[in-house]
């Protein structure tokens, strides 16, 4: 551009004695008029702004000049000068002042708030309509804090970058001073070259006339300079700290800081209120923008080149503001990386802070107890876990001392409880009250997806306090090795929601993109109270219906999301239910009592025949399996007892007949189970299963094999072969009982004739003579399992805290669904059988008075999914 992009106020004719020459002058044209020291009969007092640009004041009046206003005059061959009138803001105390330098000492950064109204005279104003009014206000306006802007920029440059460079007393080192400079201001400096001439734009459109016809144009020429704000915002963070250091450990810079912000050209803003416009004045373009397209006529040039500029400068908005929230959280890791301790050594993990990936989700200040001046911590939420630190400041560095063990996000559970209210009645709350974390696998339950806040209830059976001030918010570290719960407060309770949604967010975003079963409800919710335990839960009629074993008693239903029950046996505690379709009965285990019914029963029609027949006594519980072709019952007499007495259930077919021919109504009941055999085994019996040809029985020693054809001719033999070395570590505590072993202890067979072991802290591969295989695969459990099922290629762990889910083939953790009071209601062994559903409860989420009874299902890709580094890194 030919002309002198010098800063300049609003221009006006009124009241100004003032006029500026401005000339480019590559030539050196600026230096022959300083020699001629005349122009047309006046003087001029020069100033060089850099090589190319000369300024000059006319000592004149305006009306003393031959020269019209805005005429261009011919200076030589080839040269140009451009004359316009400059309205000078000067400071009150020095309004008379000439103005012949751009020191700081006589420079006015900001001009007074003005309105274009004030700047035109009346017959203007009344000769356009409202609209056109406000129209040129809010030009006048982006006009205005553009100057104000570039102001601001002068005075960093002028007051902060040029002083800093050329001292060699405030930051001695050049190296270190010009980093510094660079780190602190960025390319603000590129950012004025660009908006100098923005503005000299805008004012050259503003003096063609009163009324400015359009300005979207020369906005949308600029918005592709604006990219420079980009690295500027991104920047800022950092050039916080930088500069906060500096002051911290360095008492010249200090004392420069101090006194340049009490000079009067700073007008008592700090420092960083100043180097915090750039990024500010990009979202205040769109704000001013809109206001001119507000009061714009629908067929005007400026609605379609507005748009286009609004269209240009939020997308380098949204630029900056992404570049800026990355660049802030390398810089935060990268501070904490290195600044990094942990209290106790055994906490230690590697949090791979410096991983691209890495990201601080929040970070905030809580405290230790509600009280004025508690011990404060510095909490952290990071996407793979959450960090508890105290804070030391050493040599204006912050140092991050780790408190407690991190915590996985995966094993994250998050509780809350309000300050105590005024007493008042309310009625009794059964024990048992619901976990405030409920995982993502309750995306597809209606209770949360009408209210998302049921994710994180208040808990009615956690201690309150009396602090009204108190706003607790307790994080548990859930798992076997967990390290327990940890109570922080808030200041508020709207400070401490977005904790708790942050972390449900993390957690359903960590889980969802490889989640491998949906969680649906299987019965209508509010059906089963928590009272009435749910215990079983098994399908029959090729998996159309199920029917529940409860403690209150027996219940039917359609196997259909939310189905509706039907209570059909009034039976007390009843633990375990197995239907016999060929023999058409039902076996209903109660009270440790095991009966059998007609299969009828389940239809709970008016006359129908309830009577039952008891089968056996102080039964522990019983097994329903194939093996030898057959279907057999298999019943452990007694808790402490070594004897197993297997019945096999008559077929009905040939007894419906003969009593059909004798004119007699057949009668399930009426053909007892046959008695198959009896075997002896040298323990404890905690569990039995069955295979095509043998017989799986565990006890206190593991798991032990029983020929089912001819149990008198073998002896039992062990499921492991305990001089296998590879093993030592499970058979060692079998042979010699040093410690406890837990009843639940399952295999299952793979469709690759492979079989998988689960113990209470381990899973690993056998082969068929007992030896481990894959000796590189091994599974080390999150929880402590009460229950196993396998669901190809998935194994589910079943905890009262949560559900572990692993791959049979990496052992990785792909899925966990968390709850309170989790059951398995699905025998482990029904993975043999077609269809398998797994069942199981919980309470509810909504209201920890009733059990949530769910089902899942597995979802169907079409490739393996691979889980997140979240959850690999908490395998």
């Amino acid at each position: 551009m030919p002309w002198l992009y010098r800063r300049a106020s609003r221009p006006s004719i009124n009241n100004d004695p003032s006029l500026y020459l401005g000339f480019r002058s590559p030539g050196g044209g600026g230096i022959v008029l300083n020699h001629l020291h005349m122009f047309m009969g006046y003087r001029f007092d020069w100033l060089r702004l850099n090589l190319s640009w000369d300024l000059f004041e006319v000592k004149a009046k305006p009306r003393e000049l031959t020269v019209g206003f805005g005429g261009i005059v011919g200076i030589g061959d080839g040269h140009w000068l451009r004359c316009w009138k400059d309205r000078q803001e000067r400071d009150q105390n020095s309004s008379n002042l000439e103005r012949s330098s751009l020191s700081a000492s006589s420079l006015q950064y900001q001009r007074p708030r003005e309105l274009w109204i004030d700047t035109v005279d009346p017959h203007v104003r009344q000769s356009i309509s409202t609209t056109e009014w406000k129209r040129q206000e809010a030009i006048f306006e982006l006009i205005f804090t553009e100057d104000n802007f570039v102001r601001t920029m002068e005075y960093v440059n002028e007051m902060w970058i040029e002083p800093l460079s050329h001292s060699e007393h405030i930051i001695p080192d050049y190296t270190r001073r010009h980093t510094f400079i660079q780190n602190v201001f960025s390319n603000i400096m590129a950012i004025y070259q660009v908006h100098i001439q923005f503005l000299a734009t805008l004012q050259d459109r503003q003096r063609e006339r009163y009324i400015v016809e359009k300005i979207g144009d020369i906005v949308l020429e600029f918005a592709d300079y604006f990219d420079l704000f980009v690295d500027y915002g991104a920047s800022r963070y950092q050039a916080r700290f930088i500069l906060e250091h500096e002051r911290m450990t360095n008492m010249a810079f200090s004392n420069f800081v101090v006194a340049t912000e009490d000079h009067p050209a700073s007008r008592r803003l700090q420092l960083n209120g100043y180097l915090s416009q750039p990024t500010t004045r990009l979202g205040r373009y769109t704000l001013l923008l809109d206001e001119i397209l507000k009061y714009t006529p629908c067929d005007h040039p400026d609605q379609i080149t507005i748009p286009k500029a609004l269209a240009r400068i939020r997308s380098t908005l949204w630029r900056m503001n992404t570049r800026t929230g990355e660049s802030k959280n390398r810089f935060d890791l990268q501070r904490i990386n290195a600044h990094l301790r942990f209290k106790n050594p055994a906490d230690k993990v590697d949090l791979h802070l410096l991983d691209p990936e890495r990201r601080i989700i929040k970070e905030d200040r809580l405290t230790k107890s509600p009280n004025p001046g508690s011990t404060e911590y510095q909490v952290i939420l990071l996407d793979n876990y959450l960090l508890i630190a105290r804070i030391k400041v050493q040599h204006g560095i912050p140092h991050y001392i780790i408190q407690r063990r991190p915590i996985p996000i995966i094993w994250l559970s998050v509780s809350t409880t309000e300050p105590k209210q005024p007493a008042a009645p309310v009625l009794p709350v059964l024990p048992g009250g619901i976990a405030a974390s409920i995982g993502p696998h309750m995306a597809h339950h209606p209770i949360i997806n009408h209210r998302p806040s049921a994710m994180y209830r208040r808990h009615s059976s956690l201690k309150t306090y009396s602090n009204q001030h108190a706003y607790p918010i307790t994080f548990h570290h859930m798992g076997r090795r967990g390290s327990g719960s940890f109570t922080l407060f808030s200041p508020s309770a709207p400070a401490r929601k977005p904790w708790l949604d942050k972390i449900h967010e993390l957690q359903s975003s960590m889980i969802r993109s490889t989640a491998v079963f949906n969680s649906i409800p299987a019965i209508k919710e509010s059906e089963v109270y928590i009272t009435d335990k749910a215990n079983h839960m098994v399908t029959f009629n090729d998996g159309r219906q199920y029917v529940l074993a409860t403690s209150a008693g027996v219940f039917v239903g359609h196997n259909e999301p939310a189905s509706v029950s039907h209570k059909i046996l009034a039976v007390e505690r009843v633990s375990q239910i197995e239907v016999l379709e060929g023999a058409q009965k039902l076996l209903v285990l109660a009270d440790r009592t095991l009966w059998e019914y007609a299969l009828q029963v389940v239809n709970n029609s008016v006359g129908c025949d309830k009577r039952r027949k008891q089968i056996q006594s102080s039964v522990p519980f019983f097994h329903v399996g194939h093996c030898l072709g057959t279907t057999l019952v298999c019943i452990p007499k007694g808790t402490f007892s070594s004897r197993i007495v297997v019945y096999e259930p008559q077929k009905l077919e040939d007894y419906s007949k003969k009593q059909k021919r004798a004119g007699r109504v057949p009668n399930p009941l009426d053909l007892p189970l046959k008695k198959f055999g009896e075997y002896h085994v040298p323990s404890e019996i905690w569990d039995i299963e069955l295979s095509n040809t043998k017989m799986f029985v565990t006890t206190p020693r593991g798991i032990i094999i029983l020929s089912i054809r001819d149990p008198k001719s073998i002896m039992p033999m062990n499921l492991l072969n305990y001089n296998d070395p590879l093993l030592s570590f499970i058979t060692i505590r079998e042979r010699d009982q040093l410690r406890t072993i837990p009843k639940r202890i399952n295999f299952f067979r793979t469709p690759d004739a492979q079989h998988i072991v689960c113990y209470d802290e381990f899973a690993f591969y056998i082969d068929g003579q007992g030896n481990r295989a894959r000796p590189e695969f091994l599974i080390e459990w999150k929880g402590t399992p009460e229950s196993f099922i396998f669901s190809y290629p998935y194994l589910l762990a079943f905890e009262p805290n949560f559900i572990e889910i692993r791959d049979i083939f990496t052992g990785d953790l792909v899925q966990v669904i968390r709850g309170q009071n989790i059951k398995c209601l699905t025998s482990h062994h029904l993975y043999r059988s077609k269809p398998c559903f797994i069942f199981g409860t919980m309470t509810d989420p909504r209201n920890d008075c009733v059990q949530y009874i769910f089902r899942l299902d597995p979802i169907v890709v079409s490739f393996r999914k691979s889980a997140p580094p979240a959850l690999l890194s908490s395998s």
